[in-house]
């Protein structure tokens, strides 16, 4: 092949690569196979989620959707937290004063957003701990307590109660079924749409079949 002919062989390559999909092929009614969920993706780029909750009850969430590199991205227009149950309990393999959260009863990590301490109802300065992932790691025996904000939960009250001689696991139950709709892309396919798992969200699990126009 020669050199022209290769140059324009590989443009090709990487426009198809990078096109979006058609509208038509991603806007339609969706359910969602394993809870019955309904998604409705409109051709205005907003899109409907009726999700199932426990008890029988249903949850409403609105927001966008773009295309990118042949994936399909939501974004919910407001942030969907849900209420929890918290266990604590020590953890001997950790000589530092942390705290690690994960899901439930599963070894899932709980990604951290933002971290407060607090003494006599002020905050103090960022110094006095890290937070990386889904660990604290805290400086000071100092403090009142500690508010943890994450993707999922309303924020995580934490009074200062702990040995502070060793780590800690904290793990979160939620009372409903977490909102994991834009949490990973998907790829549309035969008409369905799949998610994609990625390093932070491995264990999402959405797979929507489009309903007959």
């Amino acid at each position: 092949m020669k050199l022209n002919q290769l140059i324009v062989v590989i443009a090709l390559c990487v426009a198809f690569t990078n096109c979006k999909i058609a509208n038509k092929q991603i806007v339609g009614k969706y359910i969602d196979t394993s809870f019955g969920d309904s998604l409705n993706i409109r051709n205005d780029h907003s899109y409907e989620y009726i999700e199932k909750l426990y008890h029988n009850k249903l949850g409403l969430t609105l927001g966008s959707w773009h295309n990118r590199h042949r994936k399909i991205f939501f974004q919910c227009d407001h942030k969907p937290l849900v209420g929890y149950r918290i266990k604590i309990r020590p953890d001997s393999t950790i000589q530092n004063f942390q705290i690690k959260f994960l899901l439930a009863d599963k070894e899932d990590p709980i990604y951290i957003e933002a971290v407060s301490l607090f003494k006599n109802n002020a905050i103090l300065n960022d110094i006095n701990f890290s937070k990386s992932k889904n660990v604290v790691q805290i400086f000071t025996p100092d403090f009142d307590s500690m508010i943890v904000q994450t993707y999922n939960f309303i924020a995580l009250h934490i009074p200062n109660t702990l040995n502070q001689k060793h780590g800690y696991i904290a793990r979160i139950y939620p009372v409903e079924r977490l909102y994991e709709l834009d949490k990973v892309p998907f790829r549309i396919r035969r008409k369905t749409l799949t998610y994609t798992s990625t390093k932070e969200y491995e264990n999402i699990r959405l797979n929507f079949k489009k309903l007959e126009d």
